[in-house]
Parts: C-alpha cells; sequence; structure tokens
C-alpha cells in the first residue's frame, strides 16, 4: 500500500492507524479495521490477521491499474467503505 502525506508508518503503525490514534477515535469496527489494515500495510506482521493478504492483494491490484495516488485512493473508496461495513458486522456479531 501506498503512503499518503505524511501520516506514514510511526512506531510500528500504519498510516490508517496513525489517523485514528490523532484524532482518538475508538470505534470499535474501526479499530477492528485497523488491525486487518496495519497487518497489510506492515510487511513483518502479514500473518497478523486473516483477512490482510487478501487486502493487501487488492491494495497491489489498485496500484498497478491505477498508479496515480490521487486516482488510487478515489477509486478505493468503495473497498474501504465494504470493509467498514463488514467490520461494523463482525463487531455487532460479537467476533
Amino acid at each position: 500500500m501506498r503512503r499518503v502525506s505524511n501520516w506514514g508508518i510511526k512506531m510500528a503503525r500504519c498510516s490508517f492507524e496513525s489517523i485514528l490514534a490523532k484524532h482518538e477515535l475508538t470505534d470499535p469496527a474501526l479499530l477492528r479495521m485497523a488491525r486487518i489494515i496495519h497487518a497489510a500495510d506492515v510487511a513483518q506482521d502479514i500473518g497478523a490477521d486473516p483477512i490482510a493478504r487478501g487486502l493487501e492483494a487488492i491494495a497491489v491490484g489498485y496500484s498497478l491499474r491505477f498508479p496515480d495516488d490521487e486516482e488510487n485512493i478515489a477509486r478505493q473508496f468503495e473497498v474501504y467503505d465494504s470493509l467498514y461495513a463488514w467490520c461494523r458486522l463482525q463487531v455487532a456479531k460479537g467476533e
């Protein structure tokens, strides 16, 4: 996955985790999503979540199809919105 702006990895956090921390977001579904994104984004942690390899494959595929960062991000919103919806369901089910 590509890094955007100056959010980058800090203290073994992925960009998404840094955004959640900065804004003190504690929604359990966002935290579940952060674990998936972290594992997909931080190479040494790829095995930490079973969903991570699939997300990494999707992100790499988008990067190959849409090498321009802004277009890539715009096109991936639906993927991440759908992942968030799935995470909300998992949290509601207690998983």
